[in-house]
């Protein structure tokens, strides 16, 4: 096995100069002092930055469904969004029309079908992402301090903003699902969803996606958790990041597993591909958490390692 893995580390080194070699690919990141997106070539613990997409357009933010192989970009100078497909593949890519400028929040469904946008105060939702994608009209909200955003495969957008969780079905308007004081971080789980407090130090399951859906605390202070500020989700496990570190959970017994040995304080935390991101990367190291070992961990399991990825040479 080690000699296995020695051989793929060295193909991934040398792919550039190999005809038809493509070795795995993690996920990608956007490279914000370069302005273009980057894939994460080989796996956690012998990961190298890719050479760049054309996204057919300058990047300053991007999100990913690795998965479906497609990507939402925003160039923050010229206010422009556009869709990345064929990722892992052939990538081509797509500006989109009648989109508000300014993205400030993006989102992909877990199917990578749909997209959502925040900005200036509006919602909208992006329709067939994957073939002919097709805008939908605004929606104005007055939502205030909006930190996160996630839509499903229905179409359904939540957005945690000042106040609570407000979801936003297809050609509809909004309606408070979970009041929440500060919530930091959003996450899709099973028929409902999973959000962060900062305010109160509690991250909370909500059951439905429906209005003033049932709710019930996940982790609160008393485990630990200090002004969280990310969680996401691997199987029944959530991983939840917080200024004291990087705590998981047992979704259905409620209870903390263990902490995460880190070097420093996350600074988010996402889904990138297979593996969690700690950081944003692309500018420089990315550091990342394997979701599978989150998936598979039980109580008195050793804690998953945090592996990291070098910035992209300049």
């Amino acid at each position: 096995m080690r000699t296995a893995k020695l051989i793929l580390t060295a193909a991934l080194a040398c792919g550039a100069g190999l005809a038809g070699i493509r070795g795995p690919v993690m996920g990608w990141v956007a490279d914000r002092d370069a302005r273009v997106l980057r894939p994460v070539n080989g796996m956690p613990g012998a990961g190298s930055m890719g050479d760049p997409v054309d996204a057919g357009m300058a990047v300053d933010a991007a999100v990913v469904n690795a998965a479906a192989g497609v990507a939402l970009v925003s160039d923050r100078d010229n206010g422009g969004l556009g869709v990345v497909r064929g990722l892992g593949d052939s990538p081509s890519a797509v500006a989109l029309e009648g989109v508000v400028a300014g993205a400030e929040l993006m989102a992909l469904s877990p199917g990578g079908q749909y997209g959502a946008v925040f900005a200036k105060g509006s919602v909208q939702l992006i329709r067939q992402l994957k073939s002919e994608p097709a805008v939908s009209a605004p929606v104005a909200t007055e939502l205030d301090g909006a930190a996160a955003m996630v839509v499903d495969d229905g179409g359904v957008i939540l957005v945690a903003a000042r106040g609570g969780i407000h979801a936003f079905a297809p050609d509809a308007g909004g309606v408070l699902v979970a009041r929440a004081d500060s919530p930091s971080a959003l996450a899709l789980l099973d028929e409902g969803f999973i959000y962060a407090d900062r305010a109160a130090n509690e991250v909370v399951i909500g059951e439905t996606r429906g209005e003033f859906a049932p709710v019930r605390i996940l982790a609160q202070g008393t485990d630990g958790v200090e002004a969280p500020i990310g969680v996401a989700v691997a199987g029944r496990r959530a991983a939840v990041a917080h200024s004291g570190g990087l705590a998981v959970f047992d979704i259905d017994a409620g209870l903390k597993l263990f902490d995460v040995p880190l070097m420093a304080a996350p600074e988010m935390l996402k889904t990138f591909g297979s593996a969690f991101a700690l950081n944003a990367g692309g500018a420089g190291p990315l550091w990342l958490l394997d979701a599978l070992e989150v998936e598979r961990a039980g109580a008195g399991s050793d804690a998953p390692k945090v592996w990291f990825v070098p910035a992209a040479a300049r």
